[in-house]
């Protein structure tokens, strides 16, 4: 049977549980009846994906998002927490997770390898949340020494606790919400390795797995990132798509009335210019407000 958690998990995300789903869950209450219906069971017997749906949810669910660009200040400030000398055992960790994510070919692993680079940024987000647990986590809670490796520490049933408040630990520290959608995948992409070990056991609170815990935690993450994104400051030099409109017909008039060549050859340029960016409307579609906007500079 079909976990109702991912059921939820799906409506939760507006996607539409399989139809076999929904066919084993009627066919289960007509039995009960003592009933069949061969409607159902044609459903039951064609060979499309939908029985393969529940083994790919998950992978589905760690990559859906879209990392965002790196904010620089965050990137810099991040530096000052960061785990700074692994220990051996953390870095044998590191380097079987950095051969497990690209190497070409890998049992354990759920989905095609992946870059270098991108490793690579999952290892500094790890670094990061380690340097945090080590130095800026209240321990009082813990039942004796934690080893800071990864396999340990996200192995750990408390792991959703800890991200919880590492995240609050940055946003304490001002960093943005797109910085935290992309520390938080790195740790999701850690998590999935240590899953992979053997005699690992993904602990549940709540009817909710520690992985399905931080995916909440990264939902929660890219949908303050797309707010903060619509809503940021914004650029001094900005013009609606009125006021572009007034501008170009500002120009045309300035340039009807110009009088020698010099003024002539400067309003031209403006108004080329201007006409070029306003007469035909500029691609919308990727705006988060929907609105017709436009950034000009004036020339020196």
């Amino acid at each position: 049977a079909v976990a109702k958690r991912h059921r939820d998990m799906l409506v939760a995300l507006g996607k539409k549980p399989p139809r076999k789903w929904e066919a084993e869950e009627q066919r289960a209450k007509l039995a009960e009846e003592g009933f069949t219906d061969f409607n159902l069971e044609a459903v039951l017997e064609e060979e499309d994906c939908d029985e393969m749906y529940g083994i790919v949810l998950s992978n589905e669910l760690r990559t859906e998002f879209v990392p965002f660009v790196e904010v620089e200040i965050d990137e810099t400030t991040s530096r000052g927490y960061s785990l700074k000398k692994p220990s051996k055992a953390l870095q044998r960790d590191l380097d079987e997770y950095r051969a497990r994510r690209t190497a070409t070919l890998n049992r354990f692993r759920k989905g095609r390898a992946v870059e270098q680079t991108t490793c690579d940024g999952d290892v500094s987000n790890g670094l990061r949340f380690l340097g945090w647990f080590k130095s800026y986590r209240d321990a009082s809670q813990d039942d004796g020494p934690i080893p800071l490796t990864l396999r340990t520490v996200f192995s750990h049933a408390r792991l959703a606790l800890w991200v919880e408040q590492y995240l609050e630990f940055l946003e304490g520290r001002g960093l943005q919400w797109s910085s935290k959608v992309n520390y938080t995948t790195g740790i999701l992409n850690i998590l999935s390795y240590a899953i992979a070990d053997d005699g690992y056991v993904l602990t549940e609170e709540k009817g909710q797995t520690v992985m399905e815990q931080i995916l909440n935690l990264r939902r929660q993450c890219d949908a303050n990132a797309t707010i903060q994104k619509m809503y940021r400051r914004r650029h001094k030099e900005w013009l609606d798509w009125d006021d572009v409109q007034r501008t170009r017909l500002t120009c045309l008039v300035r340039l009807e009335a110009a009088t020698t060549p010099k003024q002539v050859h400067s309003l031209l340029q403006d108004a080329l210019m201007i006409s070029l960016f306003s007469v035909t409307p500029p691609d919308v579609s990727a705006s988060p407000s929907g609105s017709k906007n436009l950034l000009f500079r004036s020339r020196p």
